[in-house]
C-alpha cells in the first residue's frame, strides 16, 4: 500500500534506528515456493527460519496465506542490494527493508522526545526538532 499512498509516514521507537542493520531481515514468501526460496538463500550463505508467534503451533501465515521468514545476514553494510537480491528470488513477496519507502519517518524516545527525519528522494535525511 505504500507505493499507491501519497505520502507514507513510518512511526517507530529509537530501538529501530540503527546506523547497520543487525537483526534478521523479515520476508513474505509464496508457501509453495518455501523449499526453493531457502535452498537459493543457503546457496548465498544466508540462513532463513520460518517466523514463530508465542502460543501457535507451526510459522505465521498472512492474511494472504503466505509464510513470514527472517533471514539472518549478519551486519548489512548494503541493505538496498540485500532488498534488490531478495525480491529476485522467485517465490519472495516483499522485505521488511524499507528502502525510500517513506517521506516521513517520526522516532519515538524514552523521555517523550520525538525525532522527526524527512526524507528526500537522494537517500538523504535531515533531522527536525518536533515543536
Amino acid at each position: 500500500m505504500m507505493q499507491a499512498s501519497k505520502r507514507v509516514v513510518l512511526v517507530g521507537d529509537n530501538l529501530k534506528l540503527k546506523e547497520k542493520m543487525d537483526f534478521p531481515v523479515p520476508i513474505e514468501i509464496l508457501q509453495y515456493a518455501y523449499p526453493h526460496v531457502k535452498r537459493v538463500l543457503s546457496s548465498w550463505g544466508l540462513r532463513m527460519e520460518p517466523r514463530v508467534s508465542g502460543g501457535k503451533m507451526g510459522p505465521i501465515i498472512t492474511d494472504n496465506g503466505n509464510i513470514l521468514a527472517d533471514v539472518y545476514a549478519g551486519i548489512l553494510e548494503d541493505p538496498e542490494k540485500l532488498d534488490h537480491l531478495l525480491k529476485r528470488v522467485a517465490g519472495i513477496l516483499e522485505t521488511g527493508i524499507c528502502i525510500k519507502a517513506a517521506d516521513l519517518i517520526l522516532i519515538g524516545y524514552p523521555d517523550g522526545s520525538i525525532k522527526r527525519m524527512e526524507v528526500n528522494r537522494r537517500r538523504y535525511a535531515r533531522e527536525k526538532s518536533l515543536p
